[in-house]
């Protein structure tokens, strides 16, 4: 397909030479042979310059009108052609504009040379005052020197590399970003790819969960009743420092262990106390139904 679009590329371009070597040929012919093919025909000298005449004028009429065709159609062709690069640079700002993630463009020496509206908003610059920056202003974790050496040399076309770092807003503020860099090729010329994406809910979210969980355990190793979490398959999840103490047991050991290996003395035939709890009162924790949650009496486990 390329190939053929290679053809008829080159078949355009050859009409105009064609039309000029033709022109020349006959051009060359005409000022070579006409005057001694006149001279032959035609004895009278005044009418041999009278016919001269005309044939300077229609030769300079023919070049006019050649010339002007070759100057309109290219710039007929430069026209299209720089329509359509104008064309395809406002749907690929478009889209560019319209990420909602950051994007980034900058040289091999960390010059920023492209933003998108995303990046300008997050970092409350404008996007000539970004294109005056480098990354190393954006990012206070990048080190021109070392990062330059480091990162840049190590990138591919084929490949790319995803790393946290923050962001540092015109205010001086900063933000967390996850940041996805690879490396492409522009016109001949190597350039880095940045899309940034900023992760501050998500680390709220975790930072809660965490609180959430260490809360919820502290609560848990609060209490004087033994509680463990299992899984549908009985196999221990955590328990709270209560279980442990009395079951004599430690979480290396017991985690991931069916229960009745902990709870279960040897030789010992009867339901324990985890087993009869569980078959009065089992709790699945909806919506997964997967974890039951059984807590004891303290006296029931001595």
């Amino acid at each position: 397909m390329e190939h053929k679009e290679n053809k008829r590329e080159k078949a355009k371009m050859s009409v105009p030479l064609r039309i000029t070597l033709f022109y020349v040929f006959f051009g060359a012919l005409c000022v070579l042979f006409f005057d001694r093919i006149l001279i032959a025909f035609v004895s009278d000298l005044e009418l041999c310059a009278r016919i001269a005449i005309y044939k300077g004028w229609t030769f300079i009429a023919i070049t006019g009108v050649l010339l002007y065709w070759l100057i309109h159609r290219s710039m007929q062709e430069q026209a299209r052609i720089a329509e359509t690069l104008r064309m395809s640079e406002k749907k690929f700002r478009t889209l560019l504009n319209r990420a909602t993630d950051a994007i980034f463009v900058s040289d091999m020496d960390s010059h920023l040379i492209d933003v998108n509206k995303e990046a300008c908003m997050s970092l409350g610059y404008s996007r000539e005052e970004l294109l005056q920056m480098t990354v190393a202003d954006v990012d206070p974790k990048f080190s021109l020197a070392a990062d330059i050496k480091n990162l840049w040399d190590k990138l591919s076309f084929d490949h790319t590399v995803m790393i946290e770092s923050m962001h540092r807003r015109k205010d001086g503020s900063l933000f967390p970003v996850e940041i996805h860099i690879g490396k492409l090729e522009i016109d001949g010329r190597p350039l880095i790819l940045g899309i940034a994406r900023n992760i501050s809910e998500r680390r709220q979210s975790e930072q809660a969960m965490e609180q959430s969980a260490m809360e919820w355990a502290a609560a848990m190793d609060a209490s004087d009743d033994a509680i463990c979490l299992l899984d549908r398959k009985r196999h221990l999840v955590r328990a709270n420092k209560t279980f442990y103490r009395l079951t004599g047991s430690t979480p290396g050991k017991a985690v991931g262990r069916h229960i009745t290996e902990t709870m279960h003395l040897p030789g010992k035939i009867e339901p324990c106390p985890v087993c009869l709890a569980r078959r009065r009162c089992v709790t699945p924790l909806s919506p997964w139904r997967r974890i039951s949650l059984i807590t004891l009496l303290a006296g029931r486990l001595r």
